[in-house]
């Protein structure tokens, strides 16, 4: 149950839309201004309507809350494929930590993750219930990297998909008080940093 996130629009007018064809469960806004993946066993994949984007980078601000489950994870998508589970995904699942992947209709493998073995006083964060993680998704051209509170983490190649959709990727529901949730969202044309400080093309939307 809860308000679907389609009913909120980017800051550039555009909706939300539920790639339901290849992902059934829905997006819903929490009662403390984030989003959690609504439904159990199944994958949220929503994007951006009336938006693509080749040369792109995608951020997203990570909520992680007071309960952790392994099985669930959340993220952002781009150069997603409308209608199918196959594009990009960067998404935070607590036992892995960052996990970049490729999908193509809906089978998975693995371009890198972030996951320190020894925390440092920096990276100690990344699993501490109550903190926020800032993420960002970043393909230009066959490169195809993710950073975490800005800082690259993980570079690989891939040539599969040179454009398509953005927007938000989970699995498995969370409660709004349990789990990974997104407090913020933002895209836009070609590489740049989250939140964004002042590049072109910008989409901004999510839960607030």
């Amino acid at each position: 149950s809860g308000t679907d996130l389609n009913v909120r629009r980017t800051d550039n007018g555009l909706p939300w839309v539920r790639n339901s064809n290849a992902a059934p469960s829905n997006i819903i806004l929490t009662g403390s201004g984030a989003c959690r993946v609504g439904a159990t066993s199944v994958i949220g994949l929503y994007y951006v309507g009336g938006l693509t984007m080749g040369d792109c980078s995608v951020g997203a601000r990570l909520r992680v809350t007071t309960t952790l489950n392994s099985a669930r994870y959340f993220g952002v998508a781009a150069r997603y494929q409308a209608g199918s589970d196959s594009g990009y995904a960067l998404y935070y699942q607590p036992t892995s930590g960052l996990v970049l992947r490729r999908f193509i209709a809906g089978t998975g493998t693995t371009l890198g993750g972030y996951n320190p073995a020894s925390p440092t006083a920096t990276d100690d964060k990344f699993h501490r219930p109550g903190t926020d993680r800032d993420i960002r998704l970043e393909c230009i051209g066959s490169k195809i990297r993710a950073y975490l509170d800005g800082v690259l983490v993980v570079s690989a190649t891939d040539t599969t998909y040179a454009s398509g959709f953005v927007g938000l990727y989970g699995v498995f529901a969370d409660s709004d008080s349990t789990g990974t949730h997104i407090a913020g969202w933002e895209a836009q044309a070609g590489a740049g940093g989250w939140p964004d400080t002042g590049g072109t093309a910008i989409y901004r939307g999510g839960p607030t």
